[in-house]
């Protein structure tokens, strides 16, 4: 059984700015084993008391104790020293959870700590019962299973530290991708690779343009409308008539000011001639 109490702090619907007090020193070794890291014990320094545990909001430690919730705290552990209940001038130490050490050759209940510069004593001079009172007032009896409990605390806290991988690795991924995308913008070959290639057929004139890469999604095949990167669209630049001849030296005089192309000059003089092939040349 665990006694449970409400310091000034609590709020209803919490489990931290809790006190918790073992029953007897057998659920003290329950305790000790199945605390969080946000525990913080108490005790009467020296002489046979309860152990009273503060359970604080996840990220806090010693130092965020209030001075109110700190005197709940070494109160709560005075009046539950038989010895130091009766005495004046008594001191509580406390320490983190964590801090506790428990080896093979300790008696039930007794525990040790890993460091000492971590262990904090504060000086009680008399018992103050309107705390007490107050304190008792919200005193629980619970039967928790306290290895569940710790149990579902480190499945989340898995849980949690995998979800920020996870965040993480998304955040590296996104800023190496427009990382990329800026190289991208900046390099020629990446932002458009256009193979730009012009032939007659039926005195119809064609242009084919296939580009790749940052908007290849924008590209767009031999037809009337034409789209190619960087959603510059081109419609009815190109039509069945033989006689838009012009329409398409326009196009392709676009497609080399605005994108490193393969167009060669023995693609232009294959298609136009030597004559029209100059005109391609004058317009870009």
């Amino acid at each position: 059984m665990v006694l449970y109490f409400h310091p000034i702090g609590y709020g209803p619907g919490k489990d931290d700015n809790l006190i918790y007090v073992g029953k007897d020193k057998h659920e003290n070794e329950d305790l000790i084993k199945y605390g969080l890291p946000q525990d913080i014990w108490f005790h009467v320094s020296d002489l046979s008391s309860a152990h009273v545990y503060l359970r604080l909001p996840q990220g806090q430690n010693m130092s965020d104790i209030s001075p109110e919730t700190l005197d709940d705290c070494i109160q709560l552990v005075k009046a539950n020293s038989i010895t130091g209940n009766k005495t004046n001038n008594i001191d509580v130490v406390y320490t983190p959870w964590s801090n506790l050490k428990k080896t093979a050759s300790m008696e039930v209940g007794q525990v040790g700590f890993h460091s000492n510069k971590l262990v904090k004593k504060v000086r009680v001079e008399k018992r103050i019962n309107d705390i007490v009172n107050r304190l008792n007032k919200t005193k629980q009896e619970l039967y928790p299973d306290l290895a569940a409990g710790r149990e579902n605390y480190d499945r989340g806290l898995r849980a949690a530290r995998k979800a920020e991988v996870q965040d993480t690795r998304k955040a590296e991924k996104a800023a190496k991708d427009e990382e990329q995308r800026q190289a991208d913008l900046r390099s020629y070959k990446n932002v458009m690779t256009a193979a730009c290639r012009v032939y007659s057929r039926d005195q119809n004139c064609i242009l084919g343009c296939t580009a790749h890469g940052l908007y290849s999604q924008e590209a767009a095949a031999i037809g009337p409308e034409i789209a190619c990167g960087q959603q510059y669209k081109l419609e009815n630049a190109i039509t069945s008539s033989a006689s838009n001849v012009q329409g398409a030296l326009l196009l392709i005089s676009l497609q080399l000011r605005f994108w490193v192309t393969e167009l060669t000059w023995r693609d232009v003089t294959d298609v136009f001639g030597f004559q029209l092939a100059i005109k391609v040349c004058s317009l870009v």
